[in-house]
């Protein structure tokens, strides 16, 4: 049987970069409480620094839902 992965699943132990932050996905969580736009979902992810630091911080990323 084929193992099936949800998008938190695929979210978490990927690298997350910005002007502001990197570091690694800890945590994600589907959400609602943000709109990107027809056929996008809402994800609240945490996200370690690499600093070293062990600092977390949280940001709304936008994920396809569909086809491209």
């Amino acid at each position: 049987m084929a193992k099936l992965y949800t998008i938190e699943d695929l979210l978490i132990g990927k690298r997350y970069n910005s002007a502001t932050i990197n570091g690694v996905i800890v945590n994600a969580t589907a959400t609602d409480k943000i709109w990107f736009g027809t056929g996008l979902d809402s994800y609240l992810i945490e996200v370690r620094e690499d600093s070293g630091s062990y600092r977390d911080h949280f940001r709304y990323i936008a994920v396809r839902n569909g086809e491209i």
